[in-house]
């Protein structure tokens, strides 16, 4: 019994070492960037629609807000809520997981998968990171009901299903699909009584948030806001949409990475089916929750960042197969499976590009003082950002406003400086005409003084790139930056 202690605290120390070891390294200029001003804007007293585009439901932004008002604004600040978060999911999969079985090793191989493949690829504040949470602990409740059939379970499940809505609104419609399954399968659910309890506080927060809307004056631009990503940008226009699987030279390869591409989709419908031929079933809500998310995550942009995070549910038609199935053989083998998408994960999440884009985590080794980051980065990426940190703070005053052009925005809360639009996702092939024209008047009226482009300006002819390049005079350059000043 000593022994077994000793070695889940070992368990339990590797795992927060390697959260530890992870959540204040890398910076991804763009994605991270995005919440980050989000939050910060709602510090200056602006909100998501009436005052600036979020492409998502806005919990995460308000969520970056809190991380800046207890910790101050930091990057470091955001990744400390975000590791808060991480353990929050973990405690959830390990509470999951001890419901179903009393074996130690597939409990901790389903902690593992879900550590390798989420907290240790997205550190950041990101919508994924807190939906991932709520559901976690969603489908924890739902398990707990069915157990003890007590109805404050139903109760925060609800709740659950809601801030997973509030947060990134593909993945709630999943966890309220997956929801509406459970009340039309599993009898012990289907009553009356649990309809309500699960209906009145999901409905709750999304009815807050709703008066919260029309108090602050931002009905239109709610509308408008979702309207247009939503609707016209990826439904009608199709715009951002990637293949679905890039070919590669080898056939080999495009077939293993189209099979790795599709394995959440795989192995969850496969344990579905599975569980319900067996009639074993009482669980198979575990395997829809990765088939729900999945069809909902994997499109319309299909690429690892997008992957990873619907591969870290696999933990859970894994553990519901290796309870539900009785054959030793059978479990080993899932077992195996399970350990071979951990190698590959732990190998992805250090060796490869961090965020896709970024050097891997293995080189985030220097360390930045800065107070708004705190964090570390490879020396490449750190001697940049604190080069054009530096010449915006020499060239601009805190709280002015400057334009960053194209979707960098994480260097307006580096410098503090404000976005002189509403839009913090820019690029021409986002924003329409009419809102290219905004922009322009908004450079005008606001009296934009600095601009800061990328590289992408020497290719692009949209009007904005005109009227920078026809406005404004580049007199410095800094790795693949380029500043501009009024003529």
């Amino acid at each position: 019994m000593e022994l077994r202690k000793l070695t889940e605290l070992l368990f339990i120390l590797t795992i927060l070492l390697l959260l530890l070891a992870t959540f204040n390294k890398g910076l991804t200029l763009n994605d991270e960037g995005y919440v980050l001003q989000a939050g910060q804007r709602i510090l200056h007293g602006e909100l998501p629609y009436r005052d600036y585009f979020f492409v998502y439901t806005p919990l995460s932004a308000y969520i970056t807000a809190g991380a800046f008002l207890l910790f101050g604004q930091s990057v470091i600040a955001s990744r400390v809520v975000v590791l808060f978060f991480s353990i929050a999911a973990l405690i959830a999969v390990w509470l999951i997981a001890k419901r179903l079985t009393k074996n130690t090793y597939v409990i901790a191989i389903t902690v593992l998968f879900f550590t390798v493949w989420s907290p240790l690829h997205t550190n950041f504040s990101w919508p994924v990171v807190y939906s991932l949470t709520f559901t976690l602990w969603n489908v924890y409740c739902f398990l707990q009901f069915l157990e003890t059939k007590q109805y404050r379970y139903v109760v925060f499940a609800g709740l659950l299903t809601s801030l997973v809505f509030l947060t990134k609104q593909n993945f709630g419609a999943a966890v309220l699909a997956n929801g509406i399954i459970m009340f039309l399968c599993i009898k012990e659910i289907r009553t009356r009584k649990s309809f309500i309890m699960f209906t009145v506080p999901f409905l709750l927060p999304i009815i807050l948030f709703v008066i919260q809307i029309y108090l602050s004056g931002s009905v239109s631009g709610t509308v408008e806001n979702f309207y247009y990503y939503f609707f016209k940008k990826l439904i009608i226009d199709h715009n951002g949409s990637t293949p679905f699987i890039y070919i590669l030279p080898s056939f080999v390869k495009t077939l293993i990475k189209a099979f790795f591409y599709l394995s959440p989709l795989i192995i969850s419908v496969a344990t579905l089916i599975y569980s319900l031929l067996k009639k074993r079933n009482t669980y198979f809500f575990l395997s829809t929750t990765t088939v729900l998310y999945y069809l909902t995550g994997i499109r319309p942009v299909t690429d690892i960042v997008h992957l990873t995070p619907l591969v870290s549910l696999l933990c859970l038609p894994y553990l519901e197969f290796v309870v539900m199935e009785k054959s030793k053989i059978s479990q080993l083998i899932a077992t195996l499976v399970a350990g071979v998408f951990i190698l590959v994960g732990l190998y992805n999440a250090f060796f490869n590009g961090y965020y896709k884009w970024e050097q891997p985590l293995i080189k985030q080794t220097v360390y930045q003082k800065d107070s708004r980051l705190q964090i570390f980065l490879d020396d490449k990426s750190a001697r940049e950002i604190k080069h054009v940190t530096k010449f915006i703070d020499q060239n601009s005053k805190i709280n002015d406003y400057i334009f960053i052009y194209h979707y960098v925005p994480t260097f307006y809360f580096l410098a503090d400086r404000k976005n002189a639009t509403r839009f913090i996702y820019i690029h021409p092939n986002v924003l329409d005409s009419q809102y290219r024209k905004e922009v322009i008047n908004d450079l005008k009226e606001k009296h934009v003084n600095l601009i800061v482009t990328d590289k992408n300006l020497r290719e692009d002819t949209s009007s904005v790139s005109v009227y920078i390049r026809t406005h404004y005079k580049k007199f410095n350059t800094i790795a693949s930056y380029d500043f501009w000043r009024k003529k």
